[in-house]
């Protein structure tokens, strides 16, 4: 589904009144839309799109682009409150796109970090440790083939998240570990190729420019 953000975000339905979940959906999308043109600069205010949104009770998981090419992800409630707002991937044209993006060239952001996992001969599995700071996040890419499970979990002390994103993903996840918890268990993976464990932060710890460290432990079978 894509939404102008110039415009008001619709759900429509052919008969019937809408259902409840939906509605709650369509609040949600309606907030975070709202909140990104409120936070992200002329590009925001110029517009953009929805590019998904994922339902459940504990919130509404909403991926946006605005006008300047920044994606931001957006985490709302069935009220329109919005619980947590951040820049996935940013951009800049010039035309002051993304106020608080962080963009230091090539579109990556500070404190930006990609790590190659590569097994050990006869294991299955990877532990690494590390720290995020701020805006700030880190990249473990693994290589799996289509049909094997993925196990990821984290530990930590502070407000910090994992994502699992498939191959060619433009940063949407399968696994979202905001929502879904620090511990992805027997995560069948959909096709051949690289994958991409994201370690994040969010609330205070990210907008403060907090220092989190963590332990995350990855395998695939």
């Amino acid at each position: 589904m894509k939404v102008v953000l110039g415009f008001t975000a619709v759900i429509c339905f052919a008969f019937g009144a809408t259902p409840p979940a939906l509605a709650a959906e369509q609040d949600a999308i309606d907030g975070c839309i709202d909140k990104v043109r409120a936070t992200g600069g002329p590009d925001a205010a110029g517009g953009g799109e929805v590019l998904s949104s994922e339902y459940s009770e504990a919130g509404t998981l909403v991926r946006l682009r605005d006008a300047g090419g920044t994606v931001w992800e957006c985490i709302a409630y069935d009220d329109g409150a919005v619980g947590d707002l951040r820049v996935v991937e940013a951009a800049d044209d010039g035309e002051g796109a993304m106020a608080g993006a962080e963009d230091h060239g090539g579109g990556a952001r500070a404190g930006t970090k990609v790590t190659r996992v590569e097994f050990e001969a006869g294991n299955d599995n990877a532990s690494k440790t590390g720290k995020i700071t701020g805006h700030g996040y880190h990249d473990y890419v693994l290589g799996a083939r289509a049909g094997q499970r993925m196990g990821v979990s984290l530990i930590t002390k502070g407000t910090c998240y994992f994502n699992i994103e498939a191959p060619g993903s433009d940063g949407a996840a399968i696994y979202n570990g905001s929502m879904d918890g620090p511990d992805a268990v027997n995560i069948k993976l959909p096709k051949d190729g690289d994958y991409t464990i994201r370690v994040y932060l969010m609330g205070n710890d990210r907008d403060s420019g907090a220092t989190v460290h963590y332990q995350l432990s990855m395998t695939i079978m």
